[in-house]
């Protein structure tokens, strides 16, 4: 459980890199980071479903969740942002 939030904090941090050196979604390396991502959060949840419902409660939460962490909402929200962005361009 500790390795997978190193590396999962480990991902928010190279994600936020992207989204402030203005990466463009599209890229090989946002693309990329998008699968590790998804690939983190399948150890978790395999389905399609909750993977909606928790990007849903995030969108909508994202304020009150991120109060714990080192990240502000906002920086969550443009991470979250940029990694739909590259999951759409495939």
């Amino acid at each position: 459980m500790e390795e997978s939030r190193t590396e999962w904090v480990g991902l928010v941090e190279e994600g936020l890199r992207q989204v402030d050196g203005r990466i463009p979604a599209a890229s090989p390396e946002a693309r990329e980071l998008a699968r590790r991502w998804d690939e983190l959060g399948s150890r978790f949840d395999s389905g399609e479903d909750t993977k909606v419902a928790a990007r849903t409660m995030w969108n909508g939460n994202s304020a009150e969740l991120s109060k714990a962490l080192p990240w502000t909402g906002q920086q969550l929200q443009q991470l979250m942002a940029h990694l739909q962005q590259a999951r759409d361009a495939g």
